[in-house]
C-alpha cells in the first residue's frame, strides 16, 4: 500500500501543476543558437526600456529569453528585473502567441512594477507580430 501512495501523490501533483501557471525550463531560451535565431529574424520593437525581439519556433509554446547587460545596474537590480519580467511572462502566458520565441533586452532605467513590465512586454510582442504579418503580406 505504501508503495502506491507516492505514485498517486506524484500523479496528482502533476495534474495540479498543469493547471497552475508555472514557469518551466522548457519555456526559457537556454541555448545561444536560440538567441541568434531570434536576433537573425530582425523583428523587434522598443517599448519603454524593453526591446522585444521575436521569431517563430516549432515547439508550439511561447518561450522567453532575457538579455540584461551590466549597464542596467548592480547584480541585485538586474536579477530583480529578470525575476519581474519572468513573472510577468508566467502570469500572462496565455496572452502570448504559441510557437513564438521572445527575447527581451533591457535598457538602463528606474525599476518598474510587475504590471508595467507585463504591459510593456505585451505591447512589444503585439508590435512585433504586426510587423511580421506586414512583412509576410508584402
Amino acid at each position: 500500500m505504501k508503495g502506491g501512495r507516492p505514485f498517486i501523490a506524484l500523479h496528482f501533483s502533476r495534474i495540479i501543476s498543469v493547471t497552475k501557471k508555472i514557469f518551466t525550463k522548457a519555456m526559457q531560451l537556454t541555448h545561444a543558437n536560440d538567441y541568434r535565431r531570434v536576433y537573425a529574424a530582425r523583428s523587434s520593437a522598443v517599448k519603454g526600456p524593453l526591446r522585444v525581439s521575436a521569431a517563430a519556433n516549432d515547439k508550439g509554446i511561447a518561450r522567453i529569453g532575457l538579455s540584461v547587460p551590466g549597464k542596467v545596474g548592480t547584480n541585485v537590480k538586474r536579477n530583480r528585473i529578470k525575476r519581474l519580467i519572468r513573472e510577468a511572462f508566467r502570469l500572462n502566458r496565455g496572452s502570448f502567441p504559441a510557437g513564438l520565441d521572445i527575447v527581451v533586452g533591457v535598457h538602463p532605467h528606474d525599476e518598474k512594477t510587475l504590471d508595467e513590465y507585463a504591459s510593456l512586454m505585451l505591447a512589444g510582442v503585439e508590435a512585433v507580430v504586426k510587423t511580421r504579418e506586414r512583412r509576410e503580406k508584402a
